[in-house]
């Protein structure tokens, strides 16, 4: 289970855009928040505005704690800004964090202040889940209970962190799991072919066998494989279904196919106004986003809805 989050705050109101997702997380898991502030030298020449710093902190975890939500506070330096993304990810392992959740600024905010370089470097190197709250404004963002959690698989065993990932969050929210499986043509013009026909029927049978899984799980689910073309097709099927949210698994080995996962998932992401889950293969990538069977870590990308 989930015991603690943490919060990286930079002292800008779009950081703060991930408070209320990370205190609704808190709730829902019965977690400690921790609010943690990593500050560069060149910010924080001297103990005196350190401490203005923290007392900052401290005032924003008052305001934020109540209702059996723990708060906490967690400041650090480091020498330079480049320093900022590994000491997050140090601090959040030192605090004994389970998720971290972090905000990342879209156009327009994006123009006066993104962050996303710090974000961009802390997802490259955590091994711990990233919650990534995607906003224009301080007002962030929320997950709607009771809605479709859509999950894509390709039949890796990647995809089965896909789905106790989706399976967990379908629990939390008292959602319905839908499993999507794109199978792509391999003739240059996109037209399908015999063979095609028997993969798309072979990949039908996949989805069928997780449906009775999670069927048996006791989770609403159901499923379909069908022809298109990876992330456009993704997002299509999302906004045709209001999915609250996307899953979806990725490699984290380094390599052409691995970019390119990543940039697929980059354009659905932006394609979408629901939440987008990313996770990796448990093996190459320890992390503890826990669900009913196994621990699926992953990063989430939650845009403005």
């Amino acid at each position: 289970m989930i015991t603690t989050i943490v919060v990286p705050l930079d002292g800008t109101p779009i950081s703060l855009a991930a408070l209320p997702l990370a205190r609704a997380e808190a709730q829902a898991h019965g977690a400690r928040l921790v609010l943690l502030r990593v500050v560069p030298e060149a910010d924080a020449p001297n103990d005196p505005l350190l401490k203005e710093i923290q007392a900052d902190l401290t005032m924003t975890a008052i305001n934020l704690a109540g209702n059996g939500v723990t708060v906490e506070v967690a400041c650090a330096r480091v020498e330079q800004a480049l320093d900022v993304p590994a000491a997050i990810v140090r601090e959040a392992h030192a605090s004994g964090a389970d998720l971290l959740v972090m905000a990342e600024a879209v156009a327009p905010a994006a123009e006066a202040l993104t962050g996303e370089p710090v974000v961009a470097a802390v997802l490259s190197l955590s091994d711990l889940p990233v919650l990534l709250v995607r906003t224009r404004d301080w007002a962030g963002a929320t997950l709607r209970p009771g809605s479709a959690v859509l999950v894509e698989v390709d039949g890796t065993p990647a995809a089965r962190t896909a789905l106790v990932t989706a399976s967990t969050i379908a629990r939390i929210t008292r959602g319905e799991v839908t499993i999507l499986r794109v199978q792509v043509p391999e003739r240059a013009s996109g037209m399908a072919g015999y063979d095609d026909y028997a993969e798309l029927a072979d990949a039908q049978t996949y989805v069928d066998t997780q449906i009775r899984a999670l069927r048996a799980a006791g989770i609403t689910t159901r499923g379909m494989a069908q022809f298109g073309a990876g992330p456009a097709t993704v997002a299509a099927i999302a906004r045709r279904l209001n999915a609250g949210m996307v899953v979806m698994s990725m490699p984290t080995h380094d390599g052409p196919v691995c970019t390119a996962c990543h940039r697929d998932a980059e354009a659905i992401a932006q394609a979408l106004a629901c939440p987008v889950v990313f996770t990796w293969q448990p093996d190459l990538r320890p992390g503890a986003f826990t669900g009913a069977a196994s621990k699926s870590p992953g990063a989430i990308a939650s845009q403005p809805v």
